[in-house]
């Protein structure tokens, strides 16, 4: 199983007010040894159903 934890935006776990350069981070928790990360995708948005999204971005 794969699960992300502690999730930050701008080193903040919860970023009220941030303006400018967004800068995400999280770490990675598995049940197996040697997993890694390759690619991914964020989504911001105003509501649970993203149809405004606030922020994007995907790296491949």
């Amino acid at each position: 199983m794969l699960n992300i934890k502690r999730i930050k935006i701008n080193h903040l776990q919860q970023p009220w007010g941030i303006c400018g350069e967004i800068r995400t981070g999280w770490e990675i928790e598995s049940d197996k040894r040697n997993v890694f990360q390759s690619a991914y995708r964020i989504q911001i948005g105003e509501s649970p159903d993203f149809g405004t999204l606030i922020y994007y971005c995907l790296r491949k």
